[in-house]
């Protein structure tokens, strides 16, 4: 026999405050057709009972159902959290039309293990039988996965066949588009030697990415570097022609001594390394190392010029640092290279014009400059929920014979507007006036760090214009 307590829609406030109360019909059923087999089925109602919590903690509760409605949504999920901490062994279980249209937000925000689609009877039975959910119907689950072993992330990347990716086909679409570039440039392998950035800026998924698969917050795990300096000689034999390695991830470096020591090793191959870092890892005894044994680019997510931004960003840097670093690659003959989004949320025309004014500097200071003018939204990161206003665009699918020629219409965010509105027009103006902006440069290929400057440029007549 289970316990199970369903719960009726919570709210901030009791119905009859706005409307006349009436017992949750649906629950109630569902209650009683377990109650038929031999369970303990409760309903909670916080229209009529008492405290939540003293509820929870009246016995070993096997099963805690919430039925929501998209207006009480955030306020079932706040429960289903005070459900998992006072009742951490139960099975989490949300139902309804909520529930069953909206799956993804309820995985993403509660501590939700299974959604129940359609009626919930039939699937709540065989739960509370203890069957297993492999012989179930009518359900959305979700599990765990373990821990990520380093072990396990060195044996992937041994398991891979280099020489099976046809990389020549990739850079023979390069050398087309852009016959100006060297072997060196075109011929790059790309590695991805750690898993990801616990950083957590609001605008990335990637950390949460992992907090969602494995139920907290996990620690990267990164190939040491004997591993890294394997996997490059694989792939130098597999793909003799590969001229660079850019090395990816978010933060190469992660520790001084994990770069000190895998360019120690790089070096001996006689190729050329790009990689990506954070500013506060660099300082310019660490690049001399690097440039010695084979770096010839640091990329670094600076993300925006104003302190203001980053903040909102959830991404301080120490933006005093970024002329030091640009004159100690200068120095080591390593090329500088800043990733920034220009139109924030939050940025106001005094941010703008810091941005303007600033990268303008980093520019003539020697910099390479990539800009993402628009932010977009991305499901897991926090601005996915946030209240700034986006836009969309719907994109008509159709479903073919295998669907009857249905159609149907897939919504999703392609940009966030500036909440001031003077950015915004500004905004709206430089996206209007970009493309042919930029045709007019004859840049050949668009490859970012060759337009960064000349965004800077049109965000700097924009400016004028509004002065």
């Amino acid at each position: 026999m289970a316990n199970i307590l369903l719960c009726a829609s919570f709210n901030e406030e009791l119905i009859v405050k706005r409307n006349y109360t009436t017992p949750p019909f649906g629950i109630h059923r569902l209650a009683a057709w377990l109650r038929k087999h031999g369970h303990t089925a409760q309903v909670f109602d916080y229209n009529i009972h008492p405290d939540y919590n003293t509820v929870l903690e009246s016995k070993k509760w096997d099963i805690i159902g919430f039925s929501s409605m998209q207006q009480s949504l955030p306020f079932d999920i706040q429960a289903a959290w005070g459900a998992k901490a006072i009742c951490p062994s139960a099975t989490i279980i949300f139902g309804g039309i909520e529930a069953t249209l909206n799956y993804q937000d309820i995985f993403d925000c509660a501590p939700c293990d299974i959604v129940a689609l359609g009626e919930g009877e039939q699937l709540l039975l065989a739960l509370a039988d203890g069957l297993p959910l492999s012989v179930c119907s009518g359900y959305i689950s979700r599990k765990y996965s373990d821990a990520l072993l380093p072990y396990d992330y060195a044996a992937w990347w041994e398991a891979v066949d280099f020489g099976a990716m046809e990389y020549e086909k990739y850079w023979a679409q390069t050398r087309e588009l852009a016959p100006a570039l060297s072997d060196e440039t075109i011929n790059t392998i790309r590695l991805v030697t750690s898993t990801h950035c616990n950083r957590g800026c609001s605008f990335c998924s990637v950390t949460r990415w992992h907090a969602a698969a494995y139920g907290k917050m996990m620690q990267p795990v990164a190939l040491p570097p004997e591993q890294v300096y394997a996997v490059v000689c694989k792939a130098i034999a597999q793909v003799p022609s590969v001229r660079s390695f850019f090395l990816t991830e978010d933060d190469f470096i992660i520790t001084r001594e994990r770069a000190y020591e895998t360019f120690a090793l790089l070096g001996k191959t006689g190729k050329k390394y790009l990689i990506q870092t954070r500013l506060d890892k660099l300082d310019e005894a660490l690049i001399a190392h690097m440039a010695q044994n084979g770096c010839r680019q640091i990329v670094m997510g600076i993300e925006n010029a104003s302190e203001a931004v980053l903040k909102a960003f959830g991404k301080p840097q120490d933006l005093t640092k970024v002329s030091k670093v640009i004159q100690w690659c200068k120095t080591h003959e390593v090329s500088p290279y800043f990733l920034f989004i220009l139109f924030a949320p939050t940025a106001t025309m005094q941010d703008l014009r810091t941005n303007y004014t600033q990268i303008s500097q980093w520019i003539a200071e020697g910099a390479t400059i990539s800009i993402e003018p628009n932010m977009c939204s991305y499901r897991g990161s926090s601005l996915w929920h946030s209240n700034h206003e986006m836009v969309y665009e719907t994109t008509e699918i159709c479903a073919g014979k295998a669907g009857n020629g249905k159609y149907s219409h897939l919504r999703m965010p392609v940009r966030i507007l500036p909440d001031d509105q003077e950015v915004r027009a500004i905004a709206n103006e430089f996206n209007k006036r970009w493309p042919e902006f930029l045709a007019a440069k004859h840049i050949g290929h668009e490859y970012k760090g060759n337009t960064g400057k000349h965004m800077i440029e049109l965000l700097g007549i924009l400016l004028a214009e509004t002065s």
